[in-house]
């Protein structure tokens, strides 16, 4: 790829690699170098788009990586829901299998999770639903098994609900939620669904779904706890290199920028205000008034799209909107991020609380409950994420408070030709969410754009 300098903002131009060229369609800009506008860029860019990616960082993908070559990133070392990504190579390109193996990488299982408890004990949970009431029929006898058993279970219907509501499928209005209150448990938090559990290490477990995204057990909506069923339903996975060891989830990330040159995506560093001219109140995409980017539109002087990913916590603030939209999301909090700490395995082996790990064993993920940390160790490194040192972070979404803030997230068009994607919309901001956020807003800007309907669900496109 080559750079070259336009009025104070750094230009890449993509150099399209054999199996892509860049796009002879309607312009797209794409705001903001994160997960979800490097998704949104590759998948408009098979679609036949000219697709320009503006980014302020020096890295794409900043808000997973880590903030230091050796240091930990965001990106959990087992990935729980890897169909999003399957979805998103798939969308954009070659495979993410083919797109592994090309790389010298795989995706494979990963091993049990070990949880901490307070009281000292500890349990390997994992794998699917026989395996996971053996084990806790092993250690709590059958009665507390078949509870776990059956309030996973009862989480099923739960997650399809979800899936059509703001996932896979665009959360517009209160009245898409009315119908299925009573299958969202409405009114309930994650904490009411814990101290139902009849053991306090099932109590435990249930908190766990809320924290370990940062949010409030007590604040957050009883329907987060649904990655319960995911995990057991999905299975747990890493990605390994060709000897089997732990090559670390951030290679994800890579293969995702290595997409966007091979797609002719054209990268533009840059860090002048965005605004948009006309009303503020009902935003249009087209009428994008940054200079250096109307300046460099291969179709003239303005984007016949935008999709925003960055600065949504006040789009007030950051590009000037007034809309209703704009205005609710600022009344919301943000999620809390934890505190990243990384080093070297201890000589002498795994280290406490870690199962034994030899060559080749994976990653061994810990989950101690009472300090609220996450580990993942192998056999020569450890990454923590501590939520117990927690802190709010603007760039990572915003925290539940409640159902009744779920409206208050970001809807996918903010306006005409003008479209949202990343942790603060309405799917959530876990990974799943944010790359399924990316999805929705490129199957509304390539509606607009061309009159074809791509989304899943209509079985002719």
């Amino acid at each position: 790829m080559g750079g070259d300098r336009h009025r104070g903002t750094e230009v890449t131009r993509a150099t399209p690699g054999a199996s892509g060229r860049p796009g002879t369609g309607q312009s797209v800009v794409v705001i903001g170098g994160g997960l979800a506008g490097m998704a949104a860029a590759a998948r408009l860019a098979k679609r036949g788009h000219r697709v320009m990616l503006l980014h302020r960082t020096e890295r794409l993908g900043a808000d997973w990586r880590p903030d230091h070559p050796d240091g930990p990133g965001r990106l959990p070392e087992v990935l729980t829901l890897p169909a999003p990504w399957r979805d998103l190579f798939k969308k954009s390109g070659r495979i993410l299998p083919a797109e592994l193996a090309r790389a010298g990488l795989d995706l494979v299982p990963a091993p049990p999770a070990r949880h901490l408890f307070a009281d000292g004990a500890e349990l390997d949970l994992g794998g699917d639903r026989g395996e996971q009431f053996h084990r806790m029929a092993a250690a709590y006898g059958e009665p507390v098994a078949a509870s776990w058993r059956d309030l996973v279970d009862s989480l099923e219907p739960v997650w399809h609900q979800l899936r059509q509501l703001g996932l896979e499928t665009s959360l517009l209005s209160g009245r898409q939620l009315r119908a299925h209150r009573r299958t969202l448990m409405w009114g309930r938090t994650v904490a009411d669904l814990a101290a139902a559990q009849p053991h306090p290490h099932l109590r435990a477990l249930v908190e766990a779904s809320a924290w370990r995204q940062g949010h409030d057990p007590v604040r957050a909506p009883a329907f987060v706890a649904s990655r319960l069923n995911v995990e057991r339903t999905f299975g747990r996975w890493m990605i390994v290199d060709d000897r089997g060891r732990p090559a670390g989830s951030e290679r994800l990330l890579d293969l995702l920028e290595a997409r966007l040159a091979t797609r002719g995506v054209e990268l533009v560093r840059c860090d002048r205000p965005i605004r948009f001219r006309g009303s503020a109140r009902h935003p249009d995409g087209r009428s994008l008034a940054a200079g250096p980017v109307r300046d460099l539109l291969p179709s003239g002087p303005r984007p016949d799209a935008v999709i925003l990913t960055t600065g949504l916590h006040d789009p007030v603030a950051t590009y000037g909107l007034h809309t209703r939209a704009a205005r609710r999301v600022r009344t919301l909090a943000p999620v809390l991020r934890p505190r990243r700490t990384s080093g070297p395995a201890p000589a002498e082996g795994a280290p406490a609380g870690f199962p034994a790990m030899s060559p080749g064993h994976g990653v061994a993920e810990t989950v101690d409950h009472a300090a609220r940390t996450v580990s993942w160790a192998t056999t020569d490194r450890i990454l923590v994420h501590d939520w117990g040192a927690a802190t709010p972070d603007p760039g990572a979404g915003p925290g539940w408070d409640g159902p009744g803030s779920w409206l208050r997230r970001l809807p996918v068009r903010l306006g005409e030709r003008l479209y949202s994607a990343g942790p603060w919309g309405r799917g959530g901001d876990d990974l799943a969410g944010v790359l399924m956020s990316a999805a929705l807003a490129t199957y509304d800007a390539h509606l607009d754009l061309t009159g074809q309907d791509t989304h899943p669900s209509n079985k002719d496109q």
